[in-house]
């Protein structure tokens, strides 16, 4: 029951974080993201919340994401709270998907094999 209720919440935190990262972005030069996934700690006073972005060729991109929003978490837990009624909002932790970047990784690779073997 415990984990179909953290479903739940990792759902509704995942939905209500899109727009507030919307507004958040059109303030500061992030770019295009996604929340991928967000995981609540059976306690439910933290949550992970696993971005991706369109790949940039500055390298500096990822960390500047990343201080980005670990600065502006206060800020966007407080304005999730404004849409939200939990009784304790889980704090917001924000890190990097890297799927994205594996999946093109082995995708790369496999065409490679497959130029190889022709």
């Amino acid at each position: 029951m415990a984990s179909f209720r953290i479903a739940q919440i990792n759902e509704t935190i995942k939905n209500e974080l899109g727009p507030i990262l919307l507004q958040e972005i059109e303030e500061s030069p992030l770019g295009l993201l996604t929340i991928t996934k967000v995981e609540t700690s059976p306690d439910m006073r933290q949550s992970t919340v696993w971005v991706s972005f369109l790949e940039n060729k500055d390298h500096t991109y990822k960390t500047n994401i990343e201080k980005h929003l670990g600065r502006a978490a206060g800020h966007i837990r407080q304005q999730l709270s404004k849409r939200l009624t939990m009784k304790r909002l889980p704090k917001l932790h924000f890190k990097i998907d890297h799927s994205g970047e594996y999946a093109g990784n082995i995708d790369r690779l496999v065409q490679q094999i497959k130029r190889e073997t022709e």
